[in-house]
């Protein structure tokens, strides 16, 4: 297993790319298609852009597991992606988990309307890829009005469940 941290930066993308071992891989752009979206944080798109890029077979701990698939984490402070590479460095599966991050402002915007004196206290977003079985998301915020909290799911789009 390989475990890589990254820093939140302002231009961490232009240090990942340049400290990391990357290639594009075509096989891997599926997965990019498939978890990212309009609602998707800026953070969890720059890590999943390096799962996708990064060059499984080109890693030292991959030589040799021709026939095997190999697990990678991918570390942000507040978030993990766990991806599952097979032998031809396509992305089978990935359980995505994050957890404090910015908001889009759609999704503010209507948790505020429908919850006008209500706080957002905290959040969570994890994703669940595998690869021909489709993106499941799970989109959670808690927010608190006096001693009341309440867990809202909301979907892909944005909406309110």
């Amino acid at each position: 297993m390989v475990s890589f941290g990254f820093a939140q930066n302002s231009n961490a993308d232009l240090d990942f790319y340049k400290y990391r071992e990357l290639d594009i891989s075509g096989s891997n752009h599926k997965y990019l298609y498939e978890v990212q979206d309009v609602v998707t944080p800026r953070r969890v798109k720059y890590l999943e852009n390096g799962v996708t890029n990064w060059n499984v077979l080109a890693s030292k701990e991959f030589v040799g597991r021709k026939d095997e698939t190999f697990k990678v984490t991918f570390k942000l402070k507040d978030g993990n992606i766990y991806a599952l590479y097979g032998s031809n460095g396509s992305i089978v599966s990935a359980i995505e988990r994050f957890s404090n991050f910015a908001m889009p402002k759609s999704v503010g915007n209507d948790i505020i309307k429908q919850y006008p004196d209500w706080n957002i206290v905290k959040n969570r977003y994890s994703i669940l890829y595998h690869h021909g079985d489709g993106t499941k998301r799970r989109f959670k915020v808690l927010i608190q009005k006096g001693d009341r909290k309440k867990w809202l799911k909301i979907d892909s789009s944005g909406k309110i469940a």
